[in-house]
């Protein structure tokens, strides 16, 4: 299950997720889907989902060159100034600092 709900995530990554539509989609509560994301990943579902959004905006500043609001919207955040927090969040760097640099193959 844990990698058919990375996959949707992957695959949906430009739309809004939490745990409740995980937990929909896959036929489970949103505490088992919690419990899931714990025990495999040891973080927790939206970390999980940010983690994958910013690792999609990372390789679009990368090889697209796109601006970081373009990169915020494409990677399903409303908000181009909470995508640079949770970028900074994961990756220690602002999103504008990632061109250029090597953090994902």
């Amino acid at each position: 299950r844990m990698q058919a709900m990375l996959t949707h995530i992957r695959d949906r990554i430009s739309e809004k997720m939490d745990r409740n539509m995980l937990a929909e989609r896959f036929y489970l509560s949103p505490e088992y889907v919690n419990a899931i994301f714990k025990k495999e990943l040891g973080i927790s579902t939206s970390a999980c989902i940010n983690r994958e959004k910013v690792i999609h905006g990372y390789h679009l500043l990368h090889t697209m060159g796109l601006s970081v609001s373009e990169v915020a919207y494409a990677c399903g955040f409303n908000d181009p100034f909470y995508f640079s927090r949770v970028c900074r969040k994961i990756l220690g760097v602002a999103p504008d600092n990632l061109r250029g640099r090597k953090y994902f193959s």
